[in-house]
């Protein structure tokens, strides 16, 4: 949040600083420790405080580099604009002899089960 600038924005910070300060959260002491809750619920408001201000592409990538496994729900025109999908290859253009595009359902089945014997 200090990166970004938000940190003043969020009224929460406070227990952000406190949890940073541990070692660790003991996840079982949430709701049975007014501390330890108090730091879990600001670090759950704080990931919807950035999703709301940032891009999914920019929460997603930044979230990665600090260790959160997330990821973004695409619509399907969105998937095929994201980068990574992109460096990777997606989407794969295939030619279909009739209607240029992939072969049909069942179109190779044949071949496939006389190659697996």
């Amino acid at each position: 949040m200090r990166e970004l600038g938000v940190a003043d924005e969020f009224s929460e910070a406070v227990f952000l600083e406190m949890g940073a300060q541990r070692e660790a959260i003991d996840l079982w002491k949430i709701g049975q420790d007014d501390e330890t809750t108090a730091i879990f619920m600001a670090g759950r408001e704080a990931l919807t405080f950035l999703a709301t201000r940032l891009s999914a592409y920019d929460f997603f990538v930044g979230a990665q580099r600090a260790g959160m496994s997330v990821g973004i729900i695409y619509a399907p025109e969105e998937a095929c604009e994201d980068p990574h999908f992109g460096a990777r290859g997606f989407p794969t253009p295939l030619e279909h002899p009739e209607l240029g595009r992939a072969p049909r359902l069942g179109e190779h089945t044949d071949e496939v089960f006389a190659e697996l014997g």
